[in-house]
């Protein structure tokens, strides 16, 4: 039989303890994490070192709960209970979730999922842990303008995975632009030898290979393509140290 869970505000929850198989449990990290409690599932987590947080009631797990995964928790008023380190990951300092406050769970009978009478008068959640905090503001990303990451860190991982071919261009130019720098910096006969660099077809090549592997993977060249690099890698460094020593010597009469 349900009974009812006495939250600070605005909120009572339903929760079926028969029925609903999902509890919330406070991992080894501290950070909060829904999982299995029937049968043997709470008694294995417990030797894993998890502590099960039955005050904060039980709930079934279905589709909206894998958007939503708090959302119980929350109504439960276990939003104090969370780590500050996990409010942040989720953004939740940023935009804390609306709770319902129909004070029930979604996949119960007769409460499949909220209707917009669930929302009316919904307050977003308060996080206490976080008063007098100096918390990360939003990250945007400067590549693409996506604004919501959380965190710093966040936004690293999505500039790693969706800019990364971004990056190599960037260290190539940092590359280039230092070359041309020592270059320039060499008067006329840097110019000569630039100018020399310049007409050559395969000037990109060259340029890679002054970079560096690190800076341009060279995947899909040959070997024959490589060596061809470094040969005229060479080559343009010698007619550089040429231009260098004309350079420097005084000039005929």
């Amino acid at each position: 039989m349900a009974t009812t869970l006495s939250t600070a505000e605005p909120n009572t929850v339903e929760a079926d303890d028969a029925n609903a198989g999902y509890v919330y449990y406070r991992l080894t990290d501290g950070w909060i994490a829904a999982g299995d409690w029937s049968g043997l599932e709470e008694s294995k987590k417990l030797r894993r070192g998890y502590q099960a947080l039955h005050q904060y009631g039980y709930h079934d797990y279905n589709a909206y709960y894998v958007d939503h995964p708090f959302e119980p928790l929350f109504q439960s008023g276990g939003a104090e209970a969370m780590p500050v380190a996990q409010v942040v990951a989720n953004g939740f300092h940023l935009n804390p979730p609306l709770i319902p406050t129909c004070g029930r769970q979604t996949g119960r009978k007769g409460h499949l999922a909220h209707r917009a009478t669930c929302w009316r008068g919904a307050l977003p959640v308060e996080f206490p842990q976080l008063e007098g905090l100096d918390l990360p503001g939003v990250q945007t990303c400067e590549y693409c303008g996506v604004d919501h990451f959380p965190t710093p860190q966040a936004l690293k991982q999505h500039i790693a995975v969706m800019h990364n071919d971004r990056k190599d261009q960037e260290a190539i130019v940092a590359g280039i632009v230092g070359g041309l720098k020592q270059v320039t910096g060499q008067g006329s006969g840097g110019l000569e030898t630039l100018a020399q660099l310049l007409k050559n077809p395969d000037a990109l090549e060259v340029l890679r290979a002054l970079v560096g592997p690190q800076a341009m993977p060279q995947k899909g060249m040959s070997p024959e393509k490589r060596s061809a690099a470094s040969t005229r890698m060479k080559e343009w460094q010698a007619a550089r140290k040429a231009a260098q020593a004309s350079a420097a010597s005084p000039a005929e009469e």
